[in-house]
């Protein structure tokens, strides 16, 4: 889903406060929702728009990892 892009995440040294967002441009992000919970991630909540820009639309979508952490 990245194409070329390779992403690493690691654990925070320390959990207070740790956060960290990671914005993807796709053509709809409710085709990249499909996607992911055909694969078995269990999203939080619906994908819901923040803003409305020149060229796109921003969109959002929170899911957890496997420990549980919020992305």
């Amino acid at each position: 889903m990245l194409g070329s892009v390779r992403l690493m995440g690691t654990k925070p040294e320390a959990a207070a406060g740790a956060n960290s967002t990671l914005y993807l441009k796709r053509p709809a992000i409710e085709i990249s929702v499909t996607e992911l919970t055909a694969r078995g991630v269990v999203f939080d909540d619906e994908p819901h728009l923040i803003a409305k820009m020149s060229d796109h639309e921003l969109g959002r979508a929170f899911f957890r990892d496997p420990d549980g952490s919020l992305l």
